[in-house]
């Protein structure tokens, strides 16, 4: 049993949850916006999710210890094989790239630099801060920013991939995206978050304002349905917000449970995409 518990603690620390569900999400929104899979898109957004988590894990690994006392010596050496995984990463990354048209490059090139360029800002923010408890609009700040960039990842990277303009299409997609996206990326920096910003942020309308996410998202596609923007089968996707709502309206009041509760979190959102997208696949 302790075992169990340590190998599910070390994958949830890995993130490979994380890029399944990123790889799965782009593939079933570039489905209902193209009628098409890009799978060298998905491959990179599989890549770059990894690289970006597993650097952040190294970054991170003193304060994360903290959250990891039973797994110390097996995540030490999960650190040994990410230094290697991340150079594959990298070299996939690269031959991707290099595969594809000159705008693609440019646009990566843009968009690689500014993730940096953020993730340097970050850091330095961490060293400087690191005596300074996390603020509860900071927290919302943050949560904005980065579901902003993996919605940008996730909808808009791949129509760079196949050279398709940004349509009215694809920002409809943006928009419902990003509501998803949002919610979890709330969730999962809650269960790592300090204790009494924890229950203040519970406690405060955010928890409110998820669950009308989850609505407002599940509507979406309704909408866009009467609008004449989607086909009738887009109605499928309101599936995964439903799912997040019920999630949400059920969720343990026990954070001890956090981490098998955002993993089931992930599951469903995950099998609900991959539904949604097979769905479109048949009925196109």
């Amino acid at each position: 049993m302790k075992q169990k518990k340590s190998i599910f603690n070390l994958l949830y620390y890995s993130h490979i949850q994380l890029v399944v569900a990123a790889m799965i999400i782009t593939a079933s929104i570039n489905v209902i916006v193209t009628d098409n899979i890009p799978w060298g898109a998905v491959l990179l957004v599989g890549l770059s999710t990894y690289l970006t988590y597993s650097i952040d894990n190294l970054i991170d690994w003193k304060k994360d210890k903290l959250n990891y006392q039973n797994e110390v010596p097996l995540i030490k050496k999960y650190h040994k094989f990410t230094y290697f995984l991340i150079g594959l990463c990298l070299l996939g990354i690269l031959l991707i790239i290099l595969s594809t048209s000159t705008a693609f490059m440019i646009s990566m090139a843009l968009l690689g630099s500014s993730v940096v360029i953020s993730t340097a800002r970050v850091t330095a923010y961490r060293k400087l801060n690191s005596h300074n408890p996390e603020t509860f609009y900071g927290f919302i700040l943050n949560r904005i920013f980065i579901s902003l960039v993996w919605t940008n990842v996730s909808v808009f990277l791949p129509l760079w991939y196949m050279g398709l303009p940004i349509d009215s299409q694809a920002w409809s997609a943006f928009i419902y995206t990003w509501q998803l996206i949002f919610i979890y990326a709330v969730l999962w920096r809650l269960e790592k978050t300090e204790g009494s910003l924890r229950e203040r942020i519970v406690a405060s309308p955010l928890w409110t304002v998820l669950k009308v996410l989850s609505i407002t998202a599940g509507l979406w596609p309704v909408y866009s349905v009467l609008v004449g923007r989607f086909p009738i089968q887009n109605l499928f996707n309101m599936l995964p917000p439903l799912a997040i709502f019920i999630l949400l309206h059920r969720w343990p009041a026990s954070w001890e449970k956090a981490r098998r509760q955002i993993s089931l979190f992930t599951l469903c959102l995950t099998l609900c995409c991959l539904f949604t997208m097979i769905m479109h696949l048949i009925l196109k």
